[in-house]
């Protein structure tokens, strides 16, 4: 009987869920700082409700992000960054309906505005046990005892020891964009609605989102 209820679980299709639906046990305040191809953006969510979600990214080069203590940075004005914007998300709809500047004080148009909402409700299937990355090399034979690879998770600029993330991945459609046919691996602590860590691949190579710092400001 046991083992027919375990066979019964295992079966089971694994539940998908969207980033949008994470923002539902988030708070005002709430950040992340990741890097990738040589660019740092702040990201800090600014107001939410049950229909209306603004993030607020702030972004600069990463030679330029050198020992920065992101909170009192953020705090103290955002010195050295080179773009500054607001996303105004309809969560009842998933869209994005204005990206304003306050650099320029002006809405901006811009084709990752598509990008960014469709991201935001992709539906994503959690990554079964045996499917996650491992630590080290794999065994020649027998079984495979190496511990699940975690991403490290940084916050108010100290990283904490043995943190678990949860896996996630999805297919980008074939929608005619940049993203379109490739695979996307996210993985999120339990705390925080932003991933920690996104690789972004197709057959010819992979790209990397890190996690710098995290946080409330």
């Amino acid at each position: 009987m046991i083992r027919l209820i375990l066979l019964t679980l295992l079966a089971l299709p694994l539940f998908s869920m969207t980033i949008k639906e994470r923002f539902e046990n988030a708070h005002e305040g709430q950040y992340v700082v990741t890097e990738q191809s040589k660019l740092v953006s702040f990201m800090r969510i600014q107001s939410l409700s049950d229909k209306r979600l603004v993030l607020e990214e702030i972004s600069l080069p990463s030679h330029k992000a050198k020992k920065i203590a992101w909170r009192r940075w953020y705090r103290d004005g955002a010195k050295g960054a080179t773009s500054h914007l607001l996303y105004e998300i309809n969560l009842e709809k998933g869209t994005c309906t204005n990206i304003y500047s306050p650099q320029r004080n002006a809405s901006l148009t811009s084709s990752a505005e598509q990008l960014f909402t469709d991201l935001i409700v992709l539906s994503l299937t959690p990554i079964r046990e045996k499917e996650r990355k491992r630590i080290g090399a794999p065994p020649q034979e027998g079984l495979d005892m190496r511990k699940i690879w975690n991403p490290p998770l940084v916050q108010n600029g100290k990283k904490l020891p043995k943190t678990e993330t949860k896996a996630y991945k999805a297919r980008w459609p074939d929608d005619g964009t940049e993203l379109a046919g490739k695979f996307l691996e996210l993985y999120f602590h339990e705390n925080s609605p932003f991933p920690c860590w996104m690789e972004i691949s197709n057959s010819a190579a992979t790209f990397k989102i890190r996690l710098i710092d995290s946080g409330d400001a």
